[in-house]
Parts: structure tokens; C-alpha cells; sequence
């Protein structure tokens, strides 16, 4: 869905209004999703648990993000999920080193500026302790 979206909404990257998307896990099937955003205008910061996955040989800028816990929980989930046009979707991969999981926040409204808001509201209402 991302792709989708991210397709729709040409820009300029590496200016103050470019549109940029962070693939959380950067394997084979990500760098052909880079390479499809960045043929849109989309600047692409690709992130993994390792140094110079596949992704991150291609995406415009790259970080490792390490984090092996074994004790992952999300707390306020009342608060994130305030708004009646919100959905959080939790994400955990336990075979992965570390028990990988990530959190993504969804904002339904009439207009891409105000979802994009309120997803963004969810995140950050969300208590993340690793």
C-alpha cells in the first residue's frame, strides 16, 4: 500500500519538500521496491539490523537500527487509539535475533495532510519499551 501511495505523490528528492519513505528491513524484495520509489521522485532511507543489506546498496541514504530485546511491549494503547479514524498495527517477527517488531500507525480523513497527521498522532501516543 505504501508503493501505492508513494507512487501517487511525485516529488523532488533531497529538498525541503520531498516526499521520503523509510522501508523498515531492507532484503532483496526492498531493493526493488527502492528502486521503484526513487523512479517516482521518492527519496528513499532504507534501515535493517545489518550493514549494507540489499536495500541499502541502492536507497538514497541507509542506517543500521540495532535492538535485541527480548521484552518488547507497547503501553497506551487507549490513548494512541483516541481517534475514532485510527488503527495501529503491530507487527513482531519472533523466528529474527532479537524478536524484531514494529508498530505502524493508519489516519483515515479526507485529505492526505490531515491522515498523515493522525497517524502520526497514534505513534506517538504509543509507549514503546524495549
Amino acid at each position: 500500500m505504501v508503493l501505492t501511495v508513494a507512487m501517487a505523490m511525485n516529488g523532488t528528492p533531497f529538498t525541503k519538500t520531498a516526499k521520503k519513505v523509510l522501508p523498515c528491513g531492507s532484503g532483496e524484495l526492498g531493493k526493488e521496491v527502492v528502486t521503484e520509489l526513487q523512479r517516482h521522485g521518492v527519496e528513499v532511507i532504507a534501515c535493517n539490523s545489518y550493514a549494507n543489506a540489499p536495500a541499502m546498496q541502492v536507497a538514497d541514504r541507509s542506517h543500521v537500527v540495532e535492538g535485541h530485546s527480548e521484552q518488547v511491549s507497547f503501553g497506551s494503547l487507549g490513548n494512541a487509539l483516541a481517534d475514532a479514524d485510527t488503527q495501529l498495527r503491530l507487527f513482531g517477527t519472533p523466528a529474527v535475533a532479537g524478536r524484531r517488531r514494529m508498530a505502524v500507525g493508519l489516519g483515515r480523513a479526507n485529505d492526505l495532510k490531515t491522515a498523515g497527521k493522525k497517524a502520526r498522532g497514534v505513534i506517538a501516543a504509543l509507549n514503546t519499551q524495549l
